[in-house]
């Protein structure tokens, strides 16, 4: 099992990053497949967004970049894809 850290940036205050992160949460279990190899999501608001911890079924640690990058992919395609931007992964 790998961790995928990351942030997704705010672009515009909305005044309810608890319940974003929420929503970012429940998006990421709504959108992943078995083949993103998802075991558990961590969502909290965090001072310049929502801070994320992905942990994935994967055989390396740039497999389950590629996989977190795929799985977030489809999640910002959710309504807080507005307020929110995805930063790059490395692969």
């Amino acid at each position: 099992m790998h961790v995928v850290r990351l942030t997704l940036h705010q672009v515009a205050s909305t005044g309810s990053e608890e319940a974003d992160a929420h929503t970012a949460h429940d998006a990421l279990w709504a959108h992943a497949e078995p083949r993103h190899g998802l075991e558990h999501v961590r969502a909290r608001a965090g001072p310049h967004g929502i801070d994320l911890v992905l942990f994935l079924r994967a055989g390396s640690r740039s497999d389950a970049a590629v996989r977190a990058c795929e799985l977030l992919g489809s999640a910002a395609r959710s309504q807080i894809s507005s307020r929110y931007i995805m930063p790059p992964l490395g692969r």
